[in-house]
């Protein structure tokens, strides 16, 4: 479990967002980016968490996620998944 944290934490260990969830698994990952299966400590929510390293990004694709979340912020769909915090 220590080792998940620790991969779940990772470089992102300052962000104190994440310290808010227990992760319970990796869901999967890519070039760019992992997904988390996690429990949201004070709900006992089961949700996804998606990280991105943005390091490894070209500027051009940093802003092309920007608008992105900007869009699913404000997207509302039964057949789309909820974007819940950034």
């Amino acid at each position: 479990m220590m080792e998940l944290l620790n991969e779940f934490l990772g470089k992102d260990m300052y962000n104190l967002k994440l310290l808010e969830y227990k992760p319970m698994k990796l869901l999967g990952e890519g070039t760019f980016s992992k997904v988390y299966l996690v429990e949201k400590f004070e709900t006992k929510e089961l949700r996804s968490i998606k990280i991105i390293e943005i390091a490894k990004r070209p500027e051009k694709d940093i802003s092309t996620l920007s608008n992105e979340i900007s869009n699913l912020k404000y997207l509302d769909h039964p057949n789309i998944i909820k974007l819940d915090d950034v």
